[in-house]
Parts: structure tokens; sequence; C-alpha cells
């Protein structure tokens, strides 16, 4: 479920809706890591966890739910706080209240677990925003 998740999270990026975000990204949206050469604010897309709950005793339907937890780091190194935090404002825009279509499951809801930045990256001397969510699938 996780990556039907993320092909989901990608495609509203590269949908129609995300166009005020990706102006705002020039440096676009990686899974995991970001190329050396990413330039301008960018965007990585990190799963953290995906635990599975069963609910007992329904075996003719095999009713689940599973958290899948996702990191969303918005960065930069050649930009400003500013920057971030101009981006920060249309991802919210794009993934808050949002519904995703995800091949036989059904999305039941999404939390915002943390919301940190604009804050300076002391590893790349640049600046970063840290939003973790939990998507909650269920089958």
């Amino acid at each position: 479920m996780m990556s039907e998740l993320l092909k989901a999270i990608f495609a509203r990026y590269a949908g129609s809706d995300g166009s005020a975000l990706r102006a705002l990204t020039i440096g676009g949206m990686w899974l995991s890591q970001a190329p050396e050469s990413a330039f301008g604010v960018y965007i990585v897309v990190t799963p953290v966890a995906a635990p599975v709950s069963y609910a007992m005793g329904t075996s003719a339907t095999k009713v689940f739910t599973q958290d899948c937890d996702i990191q969303f780091a918005l960065a930069t190194t050649t930009g400003t706080a500013s920057d971030i935090a101009a981006a920060m404002t249309a991802f919210h825009s794009l993934y808050d209240f949002c519904t995703f279509t995800i091949t036989d499951h059904t999305l039941l809801s999404a939390r915002r677990l943390s919301d940190q930045g604009p804050m300076r990256d002391d590893l790349s001397g640049g600046y970063v925003s840290y939003v973790e969510v939990r998507f909650t699938i269920g089958g």
C-alpha cells in the first residue's frame, strides 16, 4: 500500500493541481534522496514506517488498516528561508484536506504529526522544513 500512496503523492505534485508548488520547487520532488545536482527549492519524500493492523475474527473480508508515515523535507542550498516558507504554504495548500485515489484501498485519514521550519541546515548551509504525515489506509 505504501507504493500506491507514494504514486498518488507524486501524481498530485505532477498534476495540474500541483502547478503552484512545482513553480516554487524548481528542484523537483525526489524519493528518499535528492541528487547532488538539485538546485533551488526541492522536496524529498521519505517513507518512515508502515505498520499494519488486522481485525481479528473477520476471515471472510480480511479487514485491516495501515498507517503510512511519510516525511517531506523541503530544502534548498541556494535559496532563502523565505523561499522555503513560500513553498511550505503551497505544499499545505496542495496536500492538506486532499483526497487520493489508491488502487484497491481507501485513504481513511491523513494526520500531520509534525511541521518544523524553515530552519538552517547545518550540513548543507541551506534551509530546510520538515513535515511528517501519517496516512491511514484501509482495505
